[in-house]
C-alpha cells in the first residue's frame, strides 16, 4: 500500500493510513520504526497521526523530552482548523492521550508534580477513566517521597524502566 501511495504523482492524503498502520504494527512488535517514521513524516510533515506515533516511539525509546515536545505540538493543534480532506483523527490524541503521554514521560524524568498535573488534565478530558486519578496520586506520592529523600528520584526512575535498584536504605538490601 505504501508503494502505491508513493507512486502517485501527488501526495495522497489517505496514503498516511498505510504508513500509520505499518508503523503501529512494527512498533507493537518492538521493531525500530525510526526510519519508517522519518519517511512518513517527510511525505506528511504536519500529519497528527504520525506525530502521535512518533511520540509513542520516542517514549518507548526513552527519549522523553523529545516525546514531550511532540505531545505538546499535538496539544497546541487547533482542531477546528484541521483540513476536511483526508482521514479523520481520533480526537483523543489532541487531549486525553497527549496529556497521558506527557504524564508518563514526566514521571519517568522524575518531574512528578508536572506528571500529576498532566494526569489531572487527562482526567478532565476523560472524566470516566478511573486510571488517571490513580496515576496522579502515584505521581504526587513520588513527589512527596522525593522531597523527603532526593536519592529516591534515581531509584523510582529505575523502577519505571522495569528494574529495581536496591540501595542501603531499601528493606530488601538487608536480607
Amino acid at each position: 500500500a505504501i508503494g502505491i501511495a508513493e507512486a502517485k504523482p501527488c501526495t495522497d492524503p489517505c496514503g498516511v493510513l498505510a504508513y500509520g498502520e505499518l508503523i503501529a504494527i512494527r512498533h507493537g512488535r518492538g521493531e525500530d520504526v525510526t526510519g519508517l517514521l522519518a519517511q512518513a513524516r517527510g511525505r506528511y510533515p504536519r500529519n497528527c497521526l504520525l506525530a502521535w506515533l512518533e511520540a509513542r516511539s520516542l517514549t518507548a525509546g526513552g527519549r522523553h523530552e523529545a516525546a514531550i515536545a511532540a505531545l505538546d505540538w499535538l496539544l497546541a493543534v487547533d482542531t477546528r482548523r484541521l483540513p476536511d480532506e483526508g482521514p479523520a483523527y481520533d480526537e483523543r490524541i489532541f487531549g486525553e492521550l497527549a496529556h497521558e503521554g506527557r504524564g508518563l514521560c514526566l514521571l519517568r524524568l522524575g518531574r512528578y508534580e508536572e506528571a500529576a498535573a498532566a494526569y489531572m488534565a487527562a482526567a478532565r478530558c476523560a472524566p470516566g477513566e478511573p486510571a488517571y486519578p490513580v496515576k496522579r496520586d502515584l505521581a504526587l506520592a513520588r513527589a512527596r517521597r522525593a522531597a523527603e529523600d532526593p536519592a529516591v528520584i534515581r531509584s523510582t526512575r529505575e523502577e519505571d524502566r522495569g528494574t529495581r535498584v536496591l540501595t542501603a536504605a531499601s528493606p530488601a538490601a538487608h536480607d
